[in-house]
């Protein structure tokens, strides 16, 4: 694979900042036309019975649970509509109700995650999907060691899971960026580190519920999410509210549970650790919290001496050829 030059790649990407500074942030449009889904935050103002207003959030079968008036739908509804139907209904419960104000607070149904080597990895929502350079700079752009020509976008689950290559590095020497593939909600972008080899003092191990057990470059897995989605994604039977962190220090371990279904849903900053070189990242099956730990205590040791001896059987090899 042919890299773009450094410089004039570096000096593109000053070149796209400089022309529209303000594009680095994307603010939300506010869009009539856009229609609610799973996830979405949303303030419900009553008036003039402001002891009615509330948050709520949209479940994942779409609807919402307001007091007085119960469950409503309104996924695939826009905020007028939805307006218009929770003030009838208001309506018909109390007379002197004369509107129902229904404001976005976070567009948390159109989600991307970004992952590697950018400046803040992590999930970011929008109320219109923008392209895959958008996103990127969205999480304060790349890091001088991200490989741009051949950024990961994401996309699936399960068996449906996919791997889109693309060259963001010619897009932006280009500026043209209509080749690219369309995000979709739900995808993920990842920034690999430019190739460096993988010694047996710079990998981590992905095990357990993923679909690509194995072991992985701690340049690209380096918090627990980006090390799940390097494994190819959870599988089927992965239960996210329980993966554990195994950091060995000499002959002694300490395991760590972390909720990433939390962390997914939006909450639990926190669970989403920084990863270690050496460490191991078992994603439970659901209700396996002790098998996971006990396999993991008895396995790591032997698969980190084979993988090391891998490692030094193709470092020999390399260095003849």
């Amino acid at each position: 694979m042919i890299r773009p030059p450094v410089l004039p790649l570096l000096a593109g990407l000053l070149m796209l900042f400089a022309a529209n500074p303000a594009a680095a942030v994307i603010s939300p449009p506010g869009s009539p036309d856009y229609e609610l889904g799973s996830d979405d935050i949303l303030q419900i103002n009553v008036r003039p019975r402001v002891d009615l207003n509330t948050q709520v959030t949209v479940l994942s079968d779409g609807t919402i649970n307001l007091p007085s008036v119960g469950a409503i739908k309104a996924s695939g509804l826009t905020v007028n509509r939805l307006s218009q139907d929770l003030t009838r209904r208001y309506g018909l419960f109390d007379r002197d109700i004369t509107q129902v104000t229904v404001t976005i607070l976070a567009y948390n149904s159109q989600k991307i995650f970004l992952l590697g080597e950018v400046t803040r990895p992590g999930h970011y929502s929008f109320p219109v999907i923008p392209g895959i350079w958008d996103v990127v700079r969205e999480g304060g752009g790349p890091t001088p060691e991200a490989e741009l020509s051949s950024v990961q976008v994401i996309r699936g689950e399960g068996d449906k899971r996919e791997t889109i290559n693309v060259d963001l590095g010619a897009a932006i020497n280009s500026g043209d960026f209509s080749g690219l593939p369309k995000l979709r909600p739900g995808d993920s972008i990842r920034l690999l580190r430019r190739g460096a080899p993988v010694s047996a003092k710079d990998q981590v191990y992905v095990m357990g519920q993923v679909r690509l057990p194995g072991i992985y470059p701690s340049q690209t897995a380096t918090d627990v999410m980006s090390a799940i989605m390097s494994a190819g994604g959870p599988n089927e039977a992965a239960d996210l509210g329980s993966v554990l962190i195994t950091r060995r220090s000499g002959e002694s371990s300490r395991t760590l549970e972390v909720d990433m279904g939390h962390y997914i849903d939006g909450g639990g900053l926190n669970s989403n650790v920084l990863v270690r070189p050496g460490d191991a990242i078992t994603v439970n099956s659901r209700g396996g919290f002790l098998r996971g730990l006990l396999s993991i205590n008895t396995i790591l040791p032997v698969f980190q001496a084979i993988i090391s001896s891998i490692i030094a059987v193709e470092s020999i090899r390399v260095a003849r050829n």
